[in-house]
């Protein structure tokens, strides 16, 4: 017996400008609420015309275990959620607004990622389904779980006047089943979206060859930003390493790896109808 699986195209039904996001976030939340308003603001001057804007994972706060309680906030009565909001609806964009730490009414915190529409409206949650819990000997160890709750849902949800996309938080991309929920009828996803901050004992050898990969496997754009961490922040790496300062975008047709490296850097990529403006911090 033969099995044959069909792939599915995306539709992506207009041209959609995407501005991919990322920069260190400290221990301060209002300076790096300041710096992400900033970089949006950079991102709208070099072109006025961006329809999506994309934050990295974590960027309002500290990335670490013993810090994320202290940074959650109410969703989507919290401080940052209304900041993307009103950032939002003020320069007429859709936001997928990274991840920050969400504490619900049961006293849980989440990593959780809200997107918004032009008006400001939350059109999607998704809430981190994979907890990145690793300790590899003399490089890093790291439990998101001591601290953090799993979600327990695969999220897709429209973009308005432009298809269907997947959201996924980070480690989520290093498992297939989200993308291929994400990719099949009838969500039929145009692109799978994966605000990340990975790290460097892990980041160089995987980063690269799971966003290549989760492209190959359902035929789908890959968009992943992540943060940056600085040396001795003391929170991630116990050898206090720096993330890789790239920029990372796959072709679904041709499986290449688009790295851009650099603070401001404009790129149309042949052959799609999805451009890019990356944004550097």
């Amino acid at each position: 017996m033969t099995s044959v699986l069909k792939m599915t195209s995306s539709v992506l039904s207009k041209n959609l400008k995407v501005a991919l996001i990322q920069f260190h976030s400290g221990g301060d939340k209002s300076l790096n609420l300041q710096k992400c308003k900033e970089f949006i603001h950079i991102a709208l001057t070099k072109d006025p015309k961006l329809d999506m804007i994309v934050l990295p994972e974590c960027w309002n706060s500290p990335y670490s275990v013993n810090e994320f309680k202290n940074y959650s906030e109410n969703i989507p009565n919290g401080e940052t959620t209304k900041f993307l909001s009103d950032l939002a609806k003020e320069n007429k964009n859709i936001i997928i607004g990274g991840s920050y730490p969400e504490l619900t009414s049961d006293d849980e915190v989440y990593n959780t990622s809200v997107s918004f529409d032009r008006n400001g409206e939350i059109i999607a949650k998704h809430r981190k389904t994979h907890l990145f819990d690793i300790d590899i000997p003399n490089k890093i160890t790291f439990k998101e779980s001591i601290s953090l709750k799993a979600g327990n849902k695969a999220t897709v949800f429209e973009l308005p006047e432009y298809g269907n996309v997947g959201l996924g938080i980070c480690y989520d991309i290093r498992f297939q089943e989200l993308a291929m929920i994400a990719a099949r009828p009838p969500n039929n996803v145009f692109a799978m979206i994966y605000p990340g901050a990975f790290n460097t004992a892990t980041g160089p050898l995987h980063w690269h060859l799971l966003a290549r990969t989760r492209a190959v496997d359902n035929q789908r754009k890959t968009y992943p930003p992540r943060r940056h961490f600085v040396r001795n922040q003391g929170m991630f790496h116990r050898n206090g390493g720096l993330s890789l300062k790239q920029f990372l975008n796959t072709d679904q047709k041709w499986r290449r790896v688009l790295t851009i490296r650099g603070r401001f850097t404009h790129n149309n990529v042949r052959g799609t109808n999805i451009s890019k403006v990356w944004i550097s911090g």
